[in-house]
């Protein structure tokens, strides 16, 4: 349908059936969309570069939101789900689906919502987000280089709901107190190069982790960080690290050996006590 004449000859919205299929900007451009009732899915590509484009309401019967739906939005700076009246049928957004809406500050994600998908808000301009309780997966880049991120909230359970968190930005540069803790279900977890600190309890009882590598700009790894993370196999140190909490690795009775850095200056008391198959530390 994309380049045909009915295509050519179309302006704003473009539907097939219950999906939006497109957006053709046309001479007189609207900064504001409001998707009709009823539409089920906003398709891959909908509203590429559509760099006119400012806010956009979502109605509650969106399925999902297409890989790079608003891919390149530059001017985009508000996205809401109307789910005031009904509730939200949104499981999934795409790939890359929002990727550089650098002026996008704020999006509003609904209980309901499953999956986040690789690079879905890489160089957006967010500035907070509350993740829902229903999310389960968080894709890589997901939020790369989104550099006015300041706030990250998990909403009711969405910590303990979450399988897999793709790399955090480099924006981010504190974990804090109990961020992820009992995440029972992430096994897979990667951190953004300028981390510097863990705080306390962050990664507490995620007993399904298996791996984590810690950057060469994280200096302090805080108390109970990885408490019985049980089936932590596998643990990789930075360069940086100066300092290690009380209890940080109590339990993770799955590491069997262990390289500290030279920069570490500090253990905290009972930092690596109860790891069973650790039977000695480099």
């Amino acid at each position: 349908f994309n380049g045909t004449y009915a295509w050519r000859n179309a302006s704003g919205v473009i539907y097939i059936g219950d999906w939006v299929g497109g957006y053709v900007e046309g001479d007189s451009p609207l900064p504001s969309i409001t998707i009709r009732d009823g539409t089920i899915g906003i398709a891959n590509y909908a509203f590429y570069n559509a760099a006119s484009l400012t806010m956009v309401t979502i109605p509650y019967s969106v399925q999902s939101i297409g890989m790079a739906a608003f891919y390149g939005c530059s001017s985009l700076v508000q996205v809401t789900v109307n789910d005031l009246l009904h509730e939200s049928q949104l499981r999934e957004i795409g790939e890359y689906a929002f990727y550089k809406c650098s002026s996008l500050s704020g999006v509003y994600l609904p209980e309901g919502l499953e999956t986040i998908g690789r690079s879905a808000f890489y160089r957006s301009g967010l500035t907070s987000v509350e993740i829902p309780s229903t999310v389960t997966e968080i894709g890589p880049y997901a939020f790369y280089r989104c550099e006015a991120l300041t706030e990250v909230t998990f909403a009711g359970g969405a910590a303990a709901q979450l399988r897999t968190v793709g790399e955090l930005p480099d924006a981010v540069t504190t974990i804090e107190t109990r961020a992820f803790s009992q995440c029972r279900a992430l096994t897979t977890l990667s951190l953004g190069q300028n981390l510097t600190f863990l705080g306390d309890y962050a990664f507490y009882y995620c007993m399904s982790l298996t791996e984590v590598t810690l950057p060469d700009s994280l200096t302090a790894v805080g108390g109970r960080v990885f408490y019985r993370c049980s089936v932590l196999a596998s643990v990789t140190f930075g360069s940086g690290v100066t300092s290690i909490g009380d209890y940080a690795f109590y339990g993770c009775r799955a590491l069997t050996e262990l390289d500290l850095p030279l920069s570490l200056r500090e253990i905290g008391d009972y930092a690596f006590r109860s790891c069973t198959g650790l039977p000695s530390v480099n």
